[in-house]
């Protein structure tokens, strides 16, 4: 066997060693677990040799980003036969469509010591699950969302697709996915960049689809649409499961965060019976070029012993990359548990299973995974928070699966009504707080969000939302990083007579507002900020007597910036911002604008 065989077996060694315990989250210790007694009966690895396939993706991935079109088409005409039987095209006389009125309609709030009302409406369909609503954060600065509307008169279907360039202060719509018969059941979004442009950044949108409203015989879309609207693409089924059963819980992954035109992306679900609802694989897509069509590959752990719920993946750069998926795995008289299913990213049925819990003891339910994407030689941080007898806990690998945490604290002990946690992470983890945890009280009055480095998590910031929190859907976080500056994005659907109803944003360091004065700029000024001392809002006044770009932060006293209220072009004239520092301790702080021409400071006084 070839040298990729190895590296393959060498990065699922699963040995655990001792590390160094924190007192924020709880203690970490040398601990191994060896699953339930029906597991111990399979084996935990099936390695396939895919050297040649892996090997061949790789010479790909060079030919495109340097633009060898001969070499590229030659290496794709070897990987069609490779994958000749697996290749999927989607099925252009069954697709949904973007409703076209719905594109450039723009949700403007009104205040922001409030949530930002993102949609007004319900959603979802009644008993698709928890995975109604996602968030992202663009490699562009930009946020990103989709969430799923409930089904209406003559619209079975309907997703619509946001963004916001002001890190989450106003939203606009731009596009979105209908069927009349189709009913649509979770959705899950990537936001991938193929040359540096924000308007080239692509929405990559996998969703549930399904002719019945119980979600039998539910297949797997896809759509594509560019940050601008444009280029909508898809629509129709890239996956579709064998006779009899469903395809739920589509989980989106990519390389993107390595690649430019070379990204690889695709999406990660499992295969359950119509009958009832037994596992029978995890299935796997992926497109090598761009979405035009999907190779897929089913994984079975020794379905249907058991049957794992909720997959969510998480791409793994390493030698060779590979994908991380965790599941809830239900036995049929034990407690449910947490693994972790390892497969190479070039699509194999090989796999290793990491045995992330003890046995019978304690409940591990709804996880949620992330990999920090940083440089590709440094090691992986993986993370993944999970309900564990009611509580919030999390637990991690900071050198990519090779050892484990045991379980650390996300909430209190106390807090033991717990029905949603949610995970994320920044791409850059060699600074401070770049995993976001979050979990929601089974009651639904409370959101909390912690945001720092695993084994750390920071401080509990206790009920972030303002309204009722829907206890039918989780709620989803991101680390919003424009300009350095590292913020907690979140964003859930409020509960209106017992519906899952609204679509609400909050997070922190946003700006109330940012508006034209009259009058002609004769010059360039900043003027001192007004109330001050203040809480929690004041006014940010200045003039610039031309258009160009601007950068407007607020900064500690010890010269840490804390926000970045504008970053980018802004025409000639008088501009006021309002901002709003509710999430931020009293102190006295410093605003700074910069231009190409100007630059000045000035200090203001925060009072609680």
């Amino acid at each position: 066997m070839t040298k990729y065989i190895t590296l393959f077996l060498l990065s699922f060694v699963f040995t655990f060693i001792s590390v160094t315990s924190f007192a924020q989250d709880g203690q970490m210790k040398s601990q191994e677990y060896t699953g339930t007694e029906i597991e111990k009966q399979f084996p935990s690895s099936n390695i396939i040799d895919i050297s040649e396939i892996a090997r061949l993706e790789n010479e790909l991935k060079e030919a495109i980003e340097t633009g060898n079109q001969n070499r590229e088409n030659l290496l794709r005409t070897r990987l069609n036969e490779f994958y000749k039987d697996q290749i999927s095209k989607p099925n252009s006389d069954d697709r949904d469509y973007p409703l076209e009125e719905s594109k450039g309609a723009f949700f403007q709030p009104e205040w922001l010591d409030n949530d930002v009302l993102v949609y007004n409406g319900d959603i979802g369909q009644t008993g698709s699950d928890h995975r109604r609503i996602d968030l992202k954060t663009g490699e562009d600065g930009r946020l990103y969302a989709a969430f799923i509307r409930r089904p209406a008169t003559g619209l079975n279907g309907y997703i619509q697709i946001v963004k916001s360039t002001d890190g989450g202060q106003s939203w606009s719509t731009v596009s979105s996915i209908s069927s009349s018969t189709r009913y649509f059941g979770q959705v899950s979004i990537l936001v991938e960049n193929r040359i540096s442009n924000p308007d080239s950044s692509t929405i990559l949108v996998f969703y549930s689809r399904s002719e019945n409203s119980n979600f039998d015989n539910a297949n797997i879309g896809f759509v594509s649409v560019r940050s601008d609207g444009a280029n909508w693409t898809g629509g129709s089924a890239i996956l579709s499961p064998a006779a009899g059963n469903k395809l739920l819980y589509p989980s989106a992954v990519s390389d993107g965060q390595y690649w430019t035109s070379a990204t690889y992306f695709g999406v990660v679900c499992g295969e359950y019976s119509n009958s009832d609802s037994k596992s029978q694989s995890l299935v796997i897509g992926k497109t090598i070029n761009w979405g035009s069509n999907f190779t897929s590959v089913n994984i079975s752990d020794n379905y249907p012993n058991w049957s794992d719920f909720f997959p969510v993946a998480a791409f793994k750069k390493g030698s060779p990359d590979s994908l991380y998926i965790a599941v809830e795995r239900r036995f049929t008289s034990l407690k449910s548990q947490l693994r972790v299913i390892a497969t190479p990213w070039t699509l194999s049925t090989g796999f290793h299973r990491y045995t992330l819990t003890t046995g019978t003891d304690n409940e591990y339910l709804k996880p949620s995974i992330t990999i920090a994407q940083n440089s590709g030689s440094l090691p992986k941080t993986a993370v993944i928070a999970v309900i564990e007898n009611n509580v919030a806990r999390y637990i991690y690998s900071n050198d990519g699966g090779n050892s484990w945490s045991s379980y650390n604290a996300l909430g209190l002990a106390s807090e033991n009504n717990i029905k949603f946690v949610a995970i994320s992470s920044d791409s850059n983890s060699t600074s401070s707080d770049y995993v976001i945890g979050a979990y929601q009280m089974s009651g639904g009055d409370t959101i909390v969000v912690r945001r720092g480095r695993p084994g750390n998590l920071g401080t509990r910031n206790y009920q972030v939302n303002q309204f009722a929190s829907s206890i039918f859907n989780a709620p989803v976080v991101a680390v919003y990083n424009p300009s350095g500056t590292k913020s907690s994005a979140l964003l859930y659907t409020g509960l209106v007579s017992n519906y899952t109803s609204n679509v609400y944003f909050d997070g922190e360091h946003l700006v109330s507002s940012v508006s034209e004065l009259p009058g002609v700029a004769a010059d360039y000024s900043l003027e001192q900020n007004y109330p001050n001392p203040f809480n929690p809002s004041t006014a940010i006044r200045f003039s610039i007597p031309e258009q160009t770009n601007v950068s407007l932060k607020i900064f500690n006293s010890i010269g840490q910036e804390v926000a970045a209220l504008i970053n980018g072009e802004m025409t000639a004239g008088n501009h006021e911002v309002n901002f709003n520092a509710s999430k931020l301790s009293s102190g006295i702080y410093f605003y700074r604008i910069e231009t190409p021409a100007f630059t000045s400071t000035k200090k203001m006084i925060l009072i609680k």
